[in-house]
Protein backbone atom coordinates (compact mmCIF):
# COMPACT_ATOMS: atom_id res chain seq x y z
CA UNK A 1 0.00 0.00 0.00
CA UNK A 2 0.72 3.66 -0.45
CA UNK A 3 0.53 5.37 2.75
CA UNK A 4 2.30 8.18 2.80
CA UNK A 5 3.88 11.13 0.49
CA UNK A 6 6.28 13.44 1.03
CA UNK A 7 6.56 16.23 -1.50
CA UNK A 8 8.65 19.21 -1.30
CA UNK A 9 9.56 21.75 -4.20
CA UNK A 10 9.89 25.44 -5.23
CA UNK A 11 8.70 26.96 -8.50
CA UNK A 12 11.02 30.33 -9.23
CA UNK A 13 9.54 32.27 -11.90
CA UNK A 14 9.45 35.77 -11.50
CA UNK A 15 10.11 37.77 -15.11
CA UNK A 16 12.49 40.48 -15.46
CA UNK A 17 11.48 43.66 -18.34
CA UNK A 18 12.78 46.70 -19.23
CA UNK A 19 11.94 48.78 -22.10
CA UNK A 20 12.69 52.09 -23.79
CA UNK A 21 9.97 53.80 -26.05
CA UNK A 22 8.28 57.33 -27.11
CA UNK A 23 10.98 60.64 -28.03
CA UNK A 24 14.85 59.84 -26.43
CA UNK A 25 17.10 61.74 -27.16
CA UNK A 26 20.68 61.45 -25.35
CA UNK A 27 24.42 61.08 -25.34
CA UNK A 28 23.93 56.96 -24.55
CA UNK A 29 20.97 54.77 -23.87
CA UNK A 30 21.37 51.54 -22.09
CA UNK A 31 18.03 49.19 -21.55
CA UNK A 32 19.09 46.22 -19.27
CA UNK A 33 17.09 43.91 -18.10
CA UNK A 34 18.75 41.06 -15.44
CA UNK A 35 17.01 37.77 -13.87
CA UNK A 36 18.56 35.65 -10.91
CA UNK A 37 16.33 32.37 -10.43
CA UNK A 38 17.76 29.83 -7.92
CA UNK A 39 16.58 27.67 -5.46
CA UNK A 40 18.35 24.70 -3.75
CA UNK A 41 15.50 21.82 -2.08
CA UNK A 42 17.14 18.94 -0.21
CA UNK A 43 15.32 16.03 1.61
CA UNK A 44 17.51 14.49 3.87
CA UNK A 45 16.51 11.54 6.02
CA UNK A 46 19.25 10.20 8.48
CA UNK A 47 18.94 6.94 10.35
CA UNK A 48 15.04 7.01 10.99
CA UNK A 49 12.17 4.25 9.96
CA UNK A 50 9.48 4.88 7.65
CA UNK A 51 6.72 2.92 7.00
CA UNK A 52 6.81 0.56 3.63
CA UNK A 53 5.75 3.18 0.84
CA UNK A 54 6.74 6.25 1.68
CA UNK A 55 7.19 7.86 -1.55
CA UNK A 56 9.41 11.26 -1.31
CA UNK A 57 9.72 13.59 -4.56
CA UNK A 58 12.20 16.41 -4.49
CA UNK A 59 11.77 19.00 -7.24
CA UNK A 60 13.23 22.30 -8.73
CA UNK A 61 11.97 24.35 -11.55
CA UNK A 62 12.93 27.87 -12.81
CA UNK A 63 10.46 29.84 -15.54
CA UNK A 64 9.65 33.01 -16.51
CA UNK A 65 11.06 35.59 -19.05
CA UNK A 66 13.71 38.22 -18.92
CA UNK A 67 13.57 40.89 -21.26
CA UNK A 68 14.82 43.97 -22.74
CA UNK A 69 13.91 46.19 -25.96
CA UNK A 70 13.30 49.21 -27.29
CA UNK A 71 9.39 49.13 -28.46
CA UNK A 72 7.81 49.67 -32.04
CA UNK A 73 7.11 53.21 -30.93
CA UNK A 74 10.27 54.60 -29.80
CA UNK A 75 12.44 57.06 -31.54
CA UNK A 76 15.48 57.31 -30.22
CA UNK A 77 18.47 59.66 -31.30
CA UNK A 78 22.42 59.20 -29.72
CA UNK A 79 23.93 62.20 -30.12
CA UNK A 80 27.74 62.47 -30.12
CA UNK A 81 28.34 59.10 -31.85
CA UNK A 82 26.72 57.57 -28.79
CA UNK A 83 25.87 54.25 -28.74
CA UNK A 84 22.31 52.13 -27.74
CA UNK A 85 22.89 48.70 -26.18
CA UNK A 86 20.19 46.75 -25.26
CA UNK A 87 20.95 43.50 -23.25
CA UNK A 88 19.02 40.92 -20.97
CA UNK A 89 20.75 38.43 -18.84
CA UNK A 90 19.42 35.49 -17.15
CA UNK A 91 20.92 33.38 -14.62
CA UNK A 92 19.12 30.01 -13.81
CA UNK A 93 19.80 27.72 -11.11
CA UNK A 94 17.85 24.37 -10.34
CA UNK A 95 19.42 22.02 -7.81
CA UNK A 96 16.88 19.67 -5.81
CA UNK A 97 18.89 16.98 -3.82
CA UNK A 98 17.52 13.95 -2.36
CA UNK A 99 19.35 12.07 0.09
CA UNK A 100 18.32 9.01 2.36
CA UNK A 101 21.07 7.23 4.69
CA UNK A 102 20.20 4.27 6.75
CA UNK A 103 16.84 4.05 6.66
CA UNK A 104 15.50 1.12 8.55
CA UNK A 105 13.63 -1.66 9.27
CA UNK A 106 10.80 -0.52 6.62
CA UNK A 107 10.90 0.26 2.72
CA UNK A 108 10.95 3.15 1.13
CA UNK A 109 8.58 3.19 -1.30
CA UNK A 110 9.94 5.83 -4.56
CA UNK A 111 12.29 8.50 -4.52
CA UNK A 112 12.33 11.05 -7.38
CA UNK A 113 14.57 14.23 -7.95
CA UNK A 114 13.67 16.44 -10.79
CA UNK A 115 15.37 19.81 -11.99
CA UNK A 116 13.95 21.76 -14.78
CA UNK A 117 14.48 25.28 -16.10
CA UNK A 118 11.99 26.99 -18.46
CA UNK A 119 12.92 29.94 -18.81
CA UNK A 120 13.25 32.64 -21.70
CA UNK A 121 15.21 35.41 -22.28
CA UNK A 122 15.12 37.75 -25.50
CA UNK A 123 16.57 41.14 -26.65
CA UNK A 124 15.23 43.36 -29.12
CA UNK A 125 14.81 46.43 -30.78
CA UNK A 126 11.79 47.46 -32.94
CA UNK A 127 11.64 51.54 -33.08
CA UNK A 128 13.72 53.79 -34.93
CA UNK A 129 17.15 54.06 -33.41
CA UNK A 130 19.80 56.52 -34.56
CA UNK A 131 23.34 55.78 -33.00
CA UNK A 132 26.76 55.99 -33.09
CA UNK A 133 27.02 52.02 -32.39
CA UNK A 134 24.36 49.71 -31.25
CA UNK A 135 23.98 46.31 -29.69
CA UNK A 136 21.46 43.72 -28.87
CA UNK A 137 22.52 41.06 -26.77
CA UNK A 138 20.65 38.33 -24.95
CA UNK A 139 22.61 35.59 -22.49
CA UNK A 140 20.98 32.74 -20.40
CA UNK A 141 23.30 30.75 -17.97
CA UNK A 142 21.37 27.30 -17.10
CA UNK A 143 22.26 24.64 -14.53
CA UNK A 144 19.83 22.40 -13.86
CA UNK A 145 21.66 19.46 -11.54
CA UNK A 146 19.08 16.77 -9.94
CA UNK A 147 21.29 14.43 -7.01
CA UNK A 148 19.42 10.95 -5.64
CA UNK A 149 21.91 9.43 -3.24
CA UNK A 150 20.93 6.21 -1.12
CA UNK A 151 22.68 4.29 1.62
CA UNK A 152 21.21 0.55 2.78
CA UNK A 153 17.64 1.08 2.54
CA UNK A 154 15.15 -0.57 0.52
CA UNK A 155 13.15 1.06 -2.38
CA UNK A 156 10.02 -0.38 -3.39
CA UNK A 157 9.22 -0.56 -7.42
CA UNK A 158 5.14 0.51 -7.99
CA UNK A 159 3.57 -0.11 -11.26
CA UNK A 160 1.54 2.32 -13.21
CA UNK A 161 -1.62 1.29 -11.36
CA UNK A 162 -0.67 3.15 -7.85
CA UNK A 163 0.80 5.51 -9.50
CA UNK A 164 -2.06 7.04 -10.94
CA UNK A 165 -3.11 8.01 -7.35
CA UNK A 166 -0.13 9.45 -6.55
CA UNK A 167 -0.15 11.78 -9.82
CA UNK A 168 -3.34 13.23 -9.18
CA UNK A 169 -1.90 14.69 -5.70
CA UNK A 170 1.28 16.49 -7.67
CA UNK A 171 1.07 20.03 -8.08
CA UNK A 172 0.83 20.85 -11.73
CA UNK A 173 3.83 23.33 -11.63
CA UNK A 174 6.40 21.54 -10.59
CA UNK A 175 8.58 18.75 -13.03
CA UNK A 176 7.80 15.54 -11.13
CA UNK A 177 8.52 12.47 -13.47
CA UNK A 178 6.10 9.65 -12.83
CA UNK A 179 6.98 6.96 -15.28
CA UNK A 180 5.75 3.43 -14.64
CA UNK A 181 7.54 0.97 -13.51
CA UNK A 182 8.97 3.51 -10.81
CA UNK A 183 11.16 3.20 -7.84
CA UNK A 184 13.58 5.76 -8.41
CA UNK A 185 13.85 8.52 -11.11
CA UNK A 186 16.52 11.59 -11.35
CA UNK A 187 15.70 14.11 -14.15
CA UNK A 188 17.40 17.31 -15.09
CA UNK A 189 16.21 19.38 -18.60
CA UNK A 190 17.58 22.82 -19.21
CA UNK A 191 15.73 24.30 -21.96
CA UNK A 192 13.62 27.60 -22.82
CA UNK A 193 14.83 30.11 -25.41
CA UNK A 194 17.87 32.68 -25.79
CA UNK A 195 16.58 35.15 -28.81
CA UNK A 196 18.31 38.37 -29.70
CA UNK A 197 16.32 40.17 -32.55
CA UNK A 198 15.46 43.08 -34.81
CA UNK A 199 11.75 43.55 -34.88
CA UNK A 200 9.72 44.12 -38.62
CA UNK A 201 9.10 47.40 -37.95
CA UNK A 202 12.36 48.69 -36.85
CA UNK A 203 14.51 51.62 -38.19
CA UNK A 204 18.18 51.95 -37.07
CA UNK A 205 21.04 54.14 -38.78
CA UNK A 206 24.46 53.41 -37.48
CA UNK A 207 27.71 54.67 -38.22
CA UNK A 208 30.04 52.21 -36.39
CA UNK A 209 28.14 48.98 -36.51
CA UNK A 210 25.36 46.78 -34.89
CA UNK A 211 25.90 43.85 -33.03
CA UNK A 212 23.35 41.82 -32.66
CA UNK A 213 24.25 38.08 -30.20
CA UNK A 214 22.34 35.45 -28.61
CA UNK A 215 24.31 33.04 -26.36
CA UNK A 216 24.10 30.48 -23.85
CA UNK A 217 27.47 30.09 -22.27
CA UNK A 218 26.35 27.78 -19.33
CA UNK A 219 23.75 24.99 -20.90
CA UNK A 220 24.08 22.24 -18.36
CA UNK A 221 21.87 19.48 -17.39
CA UNK A 222 23.24 16.70 -15.11
CA UNK A 223 21.46 13.96 -13.60
CA UNK A 224 23.32 11.79 -10.64
CA UNK A 225 21.94 8.40 -8.66
CA UNK A 226 24.34 7.07 -6.20
CA UNK A 227 23.17 3.76 -4.96
CA UNK A 228 25.34 2.23 -1.99
CA UNK A 229 23.71 -1.24 -0.46
CA UNK A 230 20.21 -0.28 -1.37
CA UNK A 231 17.80 -3.21 -1.94
CA UNK A 232 15.16 -2.91 -4.74
CA UNK A 233 11.86 -4.57 -3.82
CA UNK A 234 8.80 -5.38 -6.45
CA UNK A 235 5.25 -5.08 -5.53
CA UNK A 236 2.26 -4.81 -7.56
CA UNK A 237 -0.12 -1.99 -7.25
CA UNK A 238 -3.45 -2.30 -5.09
CA UNK A 239 -5.10 0.59 -6.97
CA UNK A 240 -5.60 2.49 -3.45
CA UNK A 241 -5.54 6.47 -4.10
CA UNK A 242 -5.39 9.02 -1.44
Amino acid sequence: LISKRRPIGSCPGHSARAEATGQITTNQLDVTATATRESTPIILFFQVSLFTGEVVFGAEKTAGSTEALIGSGANITINGGGSANVSATSTDTANPTVVNASISPFNIGAVSANAEIASNTSASISGHVDAGSVSISATANKTADADTFMVQIGILNLDGVALGGIDDELPDDLPISIIPTFDTITVAVAGGDTDAFIGGGADIHTDLGLSLTATTPTNLASATLDSVGANFVAVSGSGNRF
